[in-house]
């Protein structure tokens, strides 16, 4: 399987590349979904984990916080996550999945789109990605600061208004020379 995805995450990535599929705005998505597999421990590192009504992870132990019905609603699914970096345009009229990675659920993701962005970029060059759209669970501050030194990539993550970075982001935006 190692084999298998470097071979799509960099050989696949320049071929891609070379016969220009990626387009000069250079916006791409980090994603990570659950894949679902059945009950079957012959699943190689796939794990059990529980699921809200929504599929949503949960720990077990907010079991015991729901009512009698929500818990009821609730389940064990045996699941991989996966990683993947996506390419789009502006209009949306394409998604194209350019790096990808299958771990265990239980895996967290943000390390590991991160590095599979310094592999892909390491296959493609520099300039390709211009713009790294991501959500609240790749939110790392000393990674999205790298991303930005080492490639000029902007990333962009929507914040609550009450986390304490958005409340830095509208400070910074006060200066005057921002």
């Amino acid at each position: 399987p190692e084999q298998l995805e470097t071979w799509f995450n960099r050989d696949a990535a320049q071929v891609l590349h070379q016969q220009g599929a990626f387009d000069r705005e250079g916006i791409f998505i980090g994603d990570a979904s659950y894949v679902f597999v059945p009950d079957n421990p012959k699943y190689e590192r796939s794990v059990r984990l529980l699921f809200d009504e929504h599929d949503h992870p949960m720990e077990a132990e907010r079991l015991s916080e729901l009512s009698p019905q929500a818990a009821a609603r609730c389940r064990w699914r045996r699941c991989y996550k996966l990683v993947s970096l996506l390419h789009t345009d502006r209009e949306r009229r394409f998604c194209l999945r350019v790096a990808a990675r299958l771990l265990p659920g239980n895996v967290h993701e943000c390390p590991v789109l991160y590095d599979l962005l310094d592999e892909f970029l390491a296959a493609v060059g520099a300039g390709v990605v211009r713009r790294l759209l991501l959500d609240r669970g790749f939110l790392d501050g000393a990674r999205i600061a790298a991303v930005k030194q080492r490639h000029g990539i902007d990333v962009l993550i929507p914040l609550r208004k009450g986390m304490d970075l958005y409340q830095d982001a509208l400070g910074l935006m006060a200066l005057p020379e921002v």
